[in-house]
């Protein structure tokens, strides 16, 4: 199955940078995949692991050639995993109803994003310039 237009201008993001976002604005595109996950799930993630490309979806998802033939020339900072999750997102039948999550992850690093390992349920997201802005995802009882 080839790529839609729509996948494959997302795809074309993963390599390429568009204007640079300051942390506020990459802030609201993480808080927006998120939002996202939860209209999906009903609450937000109490981890990391799904939101940032970890998801499985049943069954086996073949990239298409098209797709990776994109894929191959996309920086490792950029996480291709996120672009995967995007793709078996939109084609599998159980999610592709809902708003993908991962799109305003593609966006995030189109637009110069960038994160660093989650720890303590935060996640520090970093700007071009190297500006740092937390997420908090679950909170410590």
């Amino acid at each position: 199955m080839s790529l839609s237009a729509t996948e494959k201008e997302c795809l074309e993001m993963m390599i390429s940078t568009g204007s640079l976002l300051r942390v506020e604005d990459l802030h609201i595109l993480f808080e927006d995949a998120l939002s996202r996950w939860e209209q999906f799930q009903g609450n937000r993630p109490s981890t990391w692991v799904p939101v940032l490309g970890g998801i499985k979806i049943a069954g086996e998802f073949e990239i298409p050639e098209e797709a990776a033939l994109i894929l191959d020339a996309c920086p490792p900072e950029r996480r291709q995993q996120v672009a995967i999750a995007y793709l078996a997102w939109n084609r599998h039948a159980s999610t592709r109803e809902y708003a993908n999550p991962y799109e305003p992850l593609i966006l995030f690093f189109h637009h110069g994003g960038t994160w660093s390992r989650p720890e303590n349920g935060i996640l520090d997201i970093y700007d071009e310039l190297g500006g740092k802005c937390g997420i908090l995802t679950r909170t410590t009882t």
